[in-house]
């Protein structure tokens, strides 16, 4: 075998590696950056997602770039900049493909802290209730709990309740 057909043998052998491993650097990323969220290091997380959804961008991750641009918007309502949130949820709704249910989903949930925090908060129940059902529908149990969380957060005692319920009923059948 001449130098040239080993060298593009292992070319091709660096390429698939860095191509099979590249999901797992992302979700390696994002998971720091989640923990950064829950520390509550919001300046910190707020770069990390911008990172993430960079670098997922980069190889071609759609998931991974909606989620980190999403999770982005949801850091700038943390630090009470609403306009910045905004503009960063515009770029994720850019970016979200309603046949990508976990990005799609990332989406309506930011949208409706959005419009919680902005005051709309009958336009914030009706988001959170489409995150609701879009959760259940394509088995993203979380999601649909807070989602759920969200609207018993906004309503009376009656409607907390009833949300309460839903939420504990879709964390019983999570397996997201």
């Amino acid at each position: 075998m001449s130098s040239l057909a080993v060298f593009v043998a292992l070319l091709l052998l660096c390429v698939a590696c860095m191509t099979t491993q590249q999901p797992v650097v992302l979700e390696a990323q994002r998971a720091d950056a989640e923990r950064l969220f829950r520390e509550k290091r919001y300046e910190e997380a707020l770069v990390a997602f911008l990172d993430l959804a960079e670098r997922a961008a980069e190889a071609g991750d759609d998931v991974n770039r909606v989620e980190g641009l999403a999770l982005a918007a949801r850091m700038e309502t943390l630090l009470r900049r609403l306009p910045e949130a905004r503009v960063r949820l515009a770029t994720a709704w850019g970016a979200a493909d309603k046949s990508e249910p976990r990005g799609w989903s990332r989406c309506l949930l930011v949208r409706g802290i959005v419009e919680r925090e902005s005051g709309d908060k009958v336009a914030a129940r009706a988001t959170f209730e489409e995150a609701y059902h879009h959760g259940r529908e394509h088995g993203l149990e979380l999601r649909a709990v807070d989602a759920a969380h969200f609207v018993a957060m906004l309503g009376d005692l009656e409607t907390s309740l009833e949300w309460t319920r839903r939420a504990l009923a879709a964390a019983e059948a999570a397996n997201d």
